[in-house]
């Protein structure tokens, strides 16, 4: 049986137009198989399978009187008439707000977006580059020892070292000195009435004293 529907299948294949694309077939190809009656049992695959025909494409197109078809003539002018009415559509509003960081003109250094088709490792800023000369619209950078220009939507702030303020400490009411760890060792009673021995290793008190 197997054999049978390959050589079915393998001739309804080359009879196609273009045997070598056969998967654009393939669809129009079962359905002709599945649609067709088995002369040993008087009916088609899809009948012994779901137990009713299926519907063909052609089942599903109520076929046009011939006095209703439209003349050529009136369509073509017709449609002629429909485009030399259709008008251009114009261009979308669209109000588009550029941010501009507040401390642009204090930037030393900066990042360049690099833009185009990225590859799967490439990092999406480069630099950071020495900033020459600020316009309203554009920096000039010093890359590669090359004066560039570049547009201030592709830059980002780099954060150089001498960018860094350090963060004041926080000066110490006092020194703290490890008290006497002999309270801590001391047992503990839990709410259940359970000991609990801390070993002295584990458990280490500052105190701060509050005169100093």
């Amino acid at each position: 049986m197997v054999e049978r529907f390959h050589r079915q299948f393998k001739a309804a294949i080359k009879a196609s137009a273009d045997s070598s694309n056969w998967l654009e077939h393939l669809p129009l190809i079962l359905l002709g198989i599945r649609s067709m009656v088995k002369e040993e049992v008087g009916h088609t695959p899809a009948e012994l399978v779901y137990g009713t025909a299926l519907t063909l494409p052609g089942q599903m197109i109520e076929p046009v009187a011939s006095q209703h078809l439209p003349d050529p003539a009136q369509y073509v002018h017709r449609l002629r008439t429909f485009m030399s009415h259709l008008s251009p559509a114009g261009p979308r509003q669209q109000n588009v707000v550029s941010h501009v960081p507040k401390d642009i003109n204090t930037w030393t250094h900066v990042f360049v977006r690099n833009d185009g088709i990225p590859s799967q490792l490439r990092p999406p800023y480069s630099g950071p580059y020495k900033v020459i000369k600020r316009e309203p619209k554009y920096f000039v950078l010093d890359i590669g020892g090359k004066r560039n220009t570049v547009s201030i939507d592709r830059l980002k702030k780099a954060f150089i070292e001498d960018d860094l303020h350090s963060v004041p400490s926080v000066p110490r009411t006092g020194s703290p000195t490890p008290a006497n760890t002999t309270d801590s060792a001391q047992p503990r009673h839990t709410k259940s009435g359970r000991i609990v021995r801390w070993p002295a290793r584990f458990v280490q008190v500052f105190r701060v004293s509050p005169n100093s």
